[in-house]
């Protein structure tokens, strides 16, 4: 049982509820189907494993970069300090990663050969990246000195992550694939502490209310995401270059959704256009990082922009999984279709360097009560290894 806006309480709705733990059973499912393929490559009919992939011009190294990226609405100015907070990633590229401890890069392949979606670019010439990623999402409400349940606003809510995800390009048709694997726990006691330590230091209020967060006392959850770009336009004059694509993204577990957009980057572009894709992100960015690995004659700068529409069936942040949450939304109460919009600027501060700045804004995904739209910003800093 758990409690909505409208004071009542109700059954956990078995569907949505259930939706959280695709991921886990298809990883399970994903490690039996590979070790059975193991025993039968030789008498298959059809030979599904990738050949050697290259990237342009190199073999993929086994330590490419790394990128950390800082997400806060307080960058956004006007005191904002509710709804997505922020949230820290530190993602890490090259083939290397996929054998890492607590890596799920295995059962992330497992899925997308189970559910099909490698037959999109499996046989045809194509290059991977793969990269692995640790980070946190914070979520509160607008008053956080109140220690009881805030019952008409957001929700506390927390995510503690790892995700593996790996990049597939078809430089022929211009069009990248991408499919990340996220297992992360809910409700940690530790966001507390992440909160209230960086308050004090940058002396704001201290959060009262996380004994009132969603899936309080920690629970697993997952998902995985499976998305396409495909650019369409790609021109410019002396030293500057325009970027136009499109792109398309699905995902089932602790957000289950279906997205379509577009996006766009203009200025000095010295890396191939499928080394930045700032659209796979649910809050902060996951998925693969922006891509330093490759060596250029010219340090890029550039500005991006992009926007979004999600059609979303459900969100574990504000509709709450198996365990009790003091405060949580049914879906009726929350908005189907979200708007998402991002710009930004990425330079390139010295050999090997790259520093960016951004700011991103979504549309009001609850419909009742304290129903706002969140702005939040951020920084990207990267090298390569």
């Amino acid at each position: 049982m758990y409690r909505t806006l409208s004071g009542k309480n109700h059954d956990l709705s078995f569907l949505p509820k259930t939706i959280s733990v695709l991921g886990f059973a298809a990883a399970a499912l994903s490690s039996t189907s590979m070790a059975q393929a193991a025993e039968t490559t030789a008498t298959n009919e059809f030979d599904l494993t990738p050949p050697a992939i290259t990237a342009p011009g190199q073999q993929e190294p086994r330590l490419g970069s790394w990128s950390l990226n800082i997400d806060n609405d307080l960058i956004t100015g006007g005191g904002r300090d509710q709804d997505y907070t922020g949230g820290l990633a530190l993602a890490i590229t090259g083939s290397g990663t996929r054998d890492w401890l607590f890596g799920l890069d295995r059962a992330r392949e497992g899925i997308t050969r189970l559910t099909g979606l490698e037959r999109l670019f499996i046989n045809e010439n194509h290059a991977t990246r793969h990269s692995i990623e640790f980070g946190f999402t914070l979520f509160t409400p607008s008053d956080i000195t109140i220690a009881e349940p805030i019952l008409n606003d957001h929700p506390y809510a927390s995510l503690f992550f790892v995700a593996n995800a790996a990049q597939h390009v078809v430089p022929d048709r211009k069009i990248s694939y991408q499919s990340v694997l996220t297992f992360g726990i809910l409700g940690l006691g530790l966001a507390d502490s992440v909160q209230g330590g960086i308050h004090s230091v940058i002396g704001s209020d201290q959060p009262e209310g996380w004994d009132n967060q969603i899936s309080d006392g920690g629970e697993p959850t997952a998902r995985y995401s499976f998305s396409i770009a495909k650019t369409l336009i790609e021109g410019g004059g002396p030293g500057l270059t325009t970027q136009f694509s499109v792109n398309a993204e699905g995902s089932v577990g602790f957000t289950t959704d279906a997205s379509v957009g577009f996006g766009m980057r203009w200025g000095r572009l010295e890396r191939p256009w499928h080394t930045f894709n700032p659209h796979p992100a649910e809050y902060i960015s996951i998925g693969n990082p922006p891509d330093a690995t490759t060596k250029t004659a010219n340090r890029e700068s550039y500005l991006y922009a992009g926007i979004n529409l999600k059609a979303r069936l459900y969100n574990a942040i504000l509709q709450g999984q198996f365990r009790d949450s003091e405060v949580s939304y049914d879906f009726d109460e929350l908005n189907p279709i979200v708007a998402e919009g991002w710009a930004g600027f990425l330079t390139e501060v010295s050999a090997g360097y790259r520093f960016g700045v951004f700011i991103r804004a979504r549309s009001a995904e609850i419909d009742v009560g304290e129903a706002r739209s969140p702005v939040w910003g951020g920084f990207v800093l990267s090298r390569s290894l």
